[in-house]
């Protein structure tokens, strides 16, 4: 496919989207010109004026003409966007270097993904296998937006999803979740998860298991949980990865989330001394203190071990946690037990035992919720989302 420079194209992809899921091209250069000299006007009808290029397949060739024009950063080669009925809609951009994104949920519900110092290949490839996700209408690729040298997608759906994204050298993806309830004491509420450690990060090791391991079964029930309740959950990892230590609560952050929980397991000096849960905010902070104490006292009620009770992290560090510290909204770790104690340990395995932990936590979020007065929250750039929102 070539797009035109007179006329804007309009194609239908057979046996995979509905009416509302069309494809549409439109030049490129008309892109450029109206963010140059017309920004108003382009930013009024921004839903109007852009390049489509999604649910297509084969590829689309842009004008040297207009390429030649752009700031000369980041080459992005290819995009697609694969169905999975296990992990929902999959969108990988093939890239010619390492990509950071910045990430952020419009006020209607769309996941914006911002590429910086980024352009489109001269010939760039689209593949669509048949999508089975109910709540994608499409995706929105514009060159040039927000800034000249920049690259905007646009998911749009019909409610806020959760995803996860996994960045590599030459390529990031985004594995989008289908939504499972639209109802629940956590309807329109939005979840950071936060399995701790991943990829060469082992966290605590004892007797043949890694933490990483434990967390990431936890986290994925966790969310699973919270879905159930009427959440969107971003996690910030779902696979064994390695996630920076700042790159967790920064993701929150952008996302404007509501929540963050970070799962982690404990460990001692002495093996088979210590025992029990312990869950952590950051200093004395007064909204996460209060989900520290929710959180805690819902998880030992069905955990059968010691509680420890809620914890400030400056306990642990003068300055806390770097997870929690960097946290804009009610944030916390919860230590669900020690990996180097066997009654402990014996129980981390155990799926039931997670999968009952990780339900006490949701409960004790909504306990927080239902019961507890919030503090004012800190201003940040995604506050307008919550008031539309909520």
């Amino acid at each position: 496919m070539v797009l035109s420079q007179s006329k804007t194209e309009r194609i239908r992809v057979e046996d995979g989207l509905s009416e509302h899921q069309n494809l549409t091209l439109i030049p490129e250069q008309r892109i450029l010109t109206m963010y140059r000299f017309q920004r108003p006007l382009f930013l009024m009808a921004f839903s109007s004026f852009i390049i489509l290029l999604c649910f297509a397949a084969g590829g689309a060739t842009i004008p040297k003409d207009s390429v030649s024009e752009l700031h000369r950063g980041i080459e992005i080669r290819s995009l697609n966007l694969i169905s999975s009925q296990k992990r929902g809609a999959h969108l990988r951009l093939n890239t010619s270097a390492t990509v950071s994104p910045h990430l952020s949920y419009m006020i209607n519900g769309d996941l914006q993904i911002i590429l910086p110092n980024t352009h489109i290949a001269a010939k760039i490839e689209n593949t669509l296998q048949t999508i089975n996700h109910s709540d994608i209408m499409g995706v929105q690729l514009v060159q040039g937006y927000p800034r000249s040298g920049d690259i905007s997608i646009t998911v749009m759906s019909k409610h806020l999803l959760g995803f996860v994204m996994e960045k590599y050298p030459h390529h990031i993806s985004f594995v989008i979740r289908k939504r499972v309830s639209h109802s629940g004491a956590l309807e329109g509420k939005l979840v950071v998860v936060d399995p701790g450690h991943g990829g060469q990060e082992l966290g605590a090791v004892y007797d043949g298991y890694d933490e990483k391991n434990i967390t990431l079964q936890m986290g994925i029930k966790l969310r699973r949980s919270l879905e159930h309740d009427g959440a969107t959950v971003v996690m910030t990892r779902d696979r064994d990865v390695y996630v920076g230590l700042n790159a967790r609560p920064d993701l929150a952050n952008e996302l404007d989330a509501d929540y963050f929980i970070s799962i982690h397991n404990n460990s001692d000096h002495h093996p088979n001394v210590a025992s029990g849960t312990m869950t952590f905010y950051h200093m004395q902070e007064p909204s996460s203190k209060n989900l520290a104490m929710a959180v805690q006292k819902a998880v030992v009620k069905v955990s059968g071990l010691h509680g420890y009770g809620a914890l400030s992290d400056s306990t642990l560090y003068n300055i806390g946690l770097a997870v929690l510290r960097g946290s804009n909204m009610p944030a916390v770790l919860v230590e669900v037990a020690f990996i180097n104690n066997r009654i402990d340990r014996a129980k981390l395995i155990n799926p039931r035992f997670q999968k009952r932990v990780m339900t006490a936590i949701v409960h004790g979020l909504i306990d927080y919720i239902s019961n507890a007065p919030h503090a004012p929250a800190l201003p940040f750039l995604g506050a307008y989302r919550k008031s539309v929102k909520q």
